[in-house]
């Protein structure tokens, strides 16, 4: 039983180190600026997480780098599939993904 939350917190942590390794913010920002982004990413790494992971490995979202249409069309697939995201979820999700994970 403790098994699915291990796995959980490993790819919590996989998911961390993805979103640090390919983060572009500026580091020159002031402490609050940087404390409101940080939060917006967190919630938006849980989006992620909650809404890909059941079905894909979270290395496959940095092999798979897509500008932001593919990514859109790719979030509309996933969820005419089942991924279990909102309306009103999608568009922070296709951002979050087209700017941790684009064209490099």
């Amino acid at each position: 039983m403790k098994q699915p939350a291990i796995v959980l917190l490993f790819l919590a942590i996989v998911l961390s180190l993805l979103v640090a390794l390919f983060d572009r913010h500026p580091t020159s920002q002031s402490a609050p600026a940087t404390a409101a982004i940080s939060a917006e990413d967190a919630q938006l790494t849980q989006l992620v997480q909650s809404s890909c992971s059941g079905c894909h490995s979270l290395a496959t979202l940095a092999q798979n780098r897509q500008s932001r249409a593919r990514w859109q069309q790719t979030v509309e697939r996933m969820i005419q599939l089942g991924a279990p995201v909102s309306p009103d979820q999608e568009p922070a999700l296709v951002d979050y993904l087209s700017s941790h994970f684009g064209p490099q």
